[in-house]
């Protein structure tokens, strides 16, 4: 069965941390996948200065503007079996598929970053 229902999750119990990573949930039938989107490797790939520390909100503002592709490079990743697993505080483990720099650069898609510039024209 392939992999379903992804969404960006915005909001995480715990406050979580300002400078994760962006987080995609996904459902294989009845498992939850959870796919971490690196943000050193979103750093990389929009070139984002050392001085210009992008925030988890502003990531996953990104991941989720470029939702497409990056369901296609977790979808592949999973379906070939590239995939560890997570545990949670309460000791729950979840298929786990983590997208890299690589990953961004090979998905034949051009990630784009303009959700940021919108944004900032609204604040």
């Amino acid at each position: 069965m392939p992999l379903s229902e992804f969404q960006v999750i915005h909001e995480r119990g715990g406050g979580g941390p300002s400078f994760g990573d962006p987080l995609i949930r996904c459902i294989d039938g009845d498992q939850v996948v959870l796919a971490f989107v690196s943000r050193t490797g979103l750093d990389d790939y929009f070139r984002v200065p050392g001085s210009e520390r992008r925030t988890l909100k502003q990531w996953n503002l990104v991941a989720q503007s470029n939702q497409d592709a990056l369901t296609k490079i977790i979808a592949d990743k999973y379906e070939r079996g590239v995939r560890t697993t997570y545990q949670d505080v309460t000791g729950q483990t979840f298929p786990r598929v983590d997208v890299t720099l690589a990953d961004m650069e090979r998905c034949g898609e051009k990630l784009r970053d303009d959700v940021l510039k919108v944004q900032a024209s609204f604040q």
